[in-house]
């Protein structure tokens, strides 16, 4: 599996606080089978360039733990991006973004609404050639009463990251209904692990999360969301559009039951 998002780097964010943590994070992400990891520290009003500084070179710093520790996997550094609270020069901060030939950008989604401001910046990236990933878009709670705007958003060609914890129910049962539908409708270009510790909100919910999708939906859409299109990504190559099943992302549980039931 390939996993482009994710909190390992020590003491620059609300993820791992200590070197420990992250060594502990890594030996983990590769028990559980995931072959390259993205770090995403969050990007926002708060990283000046001191603070990217930092992270620069936490990120390199690194390297060396993990030849001490016997970990073999493959790191890049990147951000989650909150486009929102940031005026981003990304001359200055183009380590945020991802891949080589085409460029991509993971981009935090609000958890509480989803303003126009926010679709005008993510219109002028796409202007510049680069692809936005939504994170955690299914967090929304507007989103999840009212789906049409992300869907105008991937319409418009910006991808959707869905946190592994919100498949697993991690985060509540209305999330994970938002996600269930997403998935079927085939709104979902990506699963994250967006870990943040070694122990709650771990590497281990993305393995999870790979069965729920490869028994709830199929395995060849599994290997889609874990595995091709994260590769994609990552290499900056550009990734294949599927059509979005809209009539299964409007229908909830209760009519699905209820169609079964009237059939």
């Amino acid at each position: 599996m390939i996993d482009l998002h994710s909190h390992f780097l020590y003491g620059v964010d609300d993820g791992a606080r200590t070197s420990d943590t992250t060594v502990q994070m890594l030996a983990q992400a590769e028990s559980v089978g995931i072959s390259k990891l993205l770090a995403t520290p969050h990007v926002n009003e708060l990283t000046t360039p001191v603070i990217a500084h930092k992270i620069k070179e936490t990120f390199h710093a690194i390297f060396q733990l993990m030849r001490k520790a016997g970990i073999s996997i493959r790191i890049q550094l990147a951000g989650e991006v909150n486009l929102l609270s940031t005026s981003l020069d990304l001359t200055e901060y183009d380590w945020v973004l991802i891949g080589s030939k085409n460029k991509y950008i993971l981009v935090e989604t609000p958890f509480q609404s989803l303003p126009d401001r926010y679709s005008e910046i993510l219109f002028h990236l796409r202007l510049k050639k680069i692809i936005p990933v939504l994170a955690h878009p299914e967090r929304n709670i507007k989103l999840q009463n009212e789906p049409t705007p992300l869907i105008d958003l991937i319409n418009q060609g910006c991808l959707v990251q869905v946190d592994a914890g919100s498949i697993t129910g991690q985060f509540g049962r209305k999330c994970q209904r938002f996600a269930e539908r997403l998935l079927h409708a085939r709104a979902v270009h990506v699963v994250g692990s967006d870990a943040h510790e070694s122990r709650g909100r771990n590497y281990h919910v993305l393995e999870d999360a790979f069965k729920v999708v490869e028994t709830g939906v199929d395995n060849s859409y599994a290997q889609l969301l874990f595995e091709q299109n994260p590769g994609k990504i990552w290499d900056g190559e550009k990734i294949e559009e599927t059509s979005i099943d809209e009539t299964a992302l409007y229908t909830t549980g209760w009519n699905k039951l209820m169609d079964g039931l009237n059939r």
